[in-house]
């Protein structure tokens, strides 16, 4: 259902528009000059109604990131994930890995952005083998892949560190080494088909949610780099040291998520997994527009804050893809093809907290308006909105819906020239 305000303008909403038209390549506006003496600028806001909540299970892995750890979230779920990884095949300056004078170890480094408890107790990951053959590209959040628990291959505890080294069991560098030293055409492909690699995961966590880094951090400052597996052996000193590195050759998540049993009061959870996604469209009804050109189009949605102490990973983008055809399968296409809409987060001066996000839609409503389809609008568009990108870190949010507080439902604010008036 359509509901429209009016909102004359004065000078100072007219100087504003002057210098956004001056700064602005593709305005949307049609019909005549919008310097004709008597236009008046003027705002029309419409209610965005009709949030339906869709979900797809997305891929957790060979992303930037794969979460471990465990995270009872009032508002998001009860969510338990173990990282995956496989170690490759190569390694530079390293022909062999000679068992009588080489161990390994796991170089785990991790994001410095947290999801939980701001100040947790330690947590205890343990690293087993996976207990089930996997593939990065294949994986997805709740289709978890277990892990076998009948041998502990190493452990390590946190608390907010950003790194931690754990030294791997023996027989299982020992298996590994059978791969990496053999020279046979064969190898790749039976370590693919019978090496099931480590599964790293929460042993004695409770409110924690660490991320593992695939790529070196923009600020690096500590030159952490990206989570390797190290050989270490003497050198010539007789001083053990890092003799070579090993890059994973395959890594993941597996991800299980318990929904929250109530959806929070006049509000629309969004999940970067695609586990939650808004499916919507725009009520726009050609003759409101009849004599009028189009200046801008805004949709604002505002965010509900979460009334707990858990911190979450940072939201600053919202994403909107305009689909026509149903795509076959929503995560997928929402993960593959770049948003035709985004917009970044407008937060509050004082403390930084997320408030809203204002997406031009000038383009969408324009050709809605004034496409080619011969008479009138374009066949209503549906849009799919979601937060943030999936690159294995845990985002979400709460967006008011249109029950919430009326001053922060979902609006469509399109501002127009009135050329149509009367002398």
């Amino acid at each position: 259902m359509l509901h429209k305000t009016l909102f004359s303008a004065g000078a100072v909403l007219f100087l504003f528009f002057s210098v956004f038209l001056m700064g602005c390549e593709d305005s949307g506006i049609v019909g005549s000059e919008i310097g004709t003496p008597d236009a008046e600028i003027q705002s029309m806001a419409v209610d965005v109604t009709g949030f339906e909540v869709v979900s797809e299970n997305g891929f957790s892995g060979k992303l930037s990131y794969s979460a471990t750890g465990r995270v009872d979230d009032p508002v998001y779920g009860n969510v338990i994930a173990s990282t995956l990884l496989k170690p490759a095949l190569t390694a530079v300056g390293l022909d062999s890995i000679l068992l009588d004078t080489h161990t390994m170890r796991l170089r785990v480094v991790l994001d410095s952005e947290r999801y939980g408890l701001e100040d947790p107790a330690p947590s205890e990951f343990a690293v087993y083998e996976a207990g089930s053959l996997w593939r990065g590209n294949e994986l997805y959040v709740n289709e978890p892949v277990p892990s076998d628990r009948s041998r502990e291959l190493g452990s390590f505890t946190l608390m907010t560190e950003d790194t931690a080294i754990v030294p791997l069991d023996p027989l299982w560098v020992e298996a590994f080494a059978a791969f990496f030293n053999d020279t046979s055409d064969t190898r790749s492909e039976r370590y693919k088909q019978e090496f099931r690699g480590l599964s790293i995961a929460p042993a004695n966590v409770t409110d924690q949610m660490r991320f593992f880094r695939y790529d070196a951090a923009i600020d690096d400052s500590l030159n952490l780099g990206s989570t390797r597996f190290e050989i270490v052996g003497p050198d010539s000193a007789g001083t053990d040291s890092v003799y070579a590195t090993i890059s994973p050759l395959d890594w993941g998540a597996s991800i299980d998520r318990t929904p929250a049993t109530e959806a929070p009061e006049g509000g629309v959870v969004l999940l970067n997994t695609f586990e939650s996604v808004i499916k919507t469209t725009l009520d726009i009804d050609p003759a409101q527009f009849e004599g009028k050109e189009i200046v801008n189009a805004q949709l604002t949605l505002h965010v509900k804050a979460e009334e707990d102490d858990l911190l979450r990973p940072d939201i600053t983008t919202i994403r909107v893809h305009r689909v026509e055809e149903l795509p076959g399968n929503l995560g997928e296409y929402l993960f593959t093809t770049t948003p035709q809409f985004a917009a970044t987060a407008v937060r509050d001066e004082d403390d930084e907290t997320l408030v809203y996000f204002n997406i031009n839609l000038t383009g969408l409503v324009f050709d809605e308006l004034y496409g080619d389809s011969g008479e009138g609008a374009l066949e209503q568009p549906v849009l799919y909105i979601s937060i943030q990108a999936n690159n294995g870190k845990l985002y979400s949010a709460t967006l008011v819906d249109e029950t919430g507080p009326e001053e922060k439902r979902p609006r469509l604010t399109v501002t127009y020239i009135e050329t149509n008036q009367e002398n």
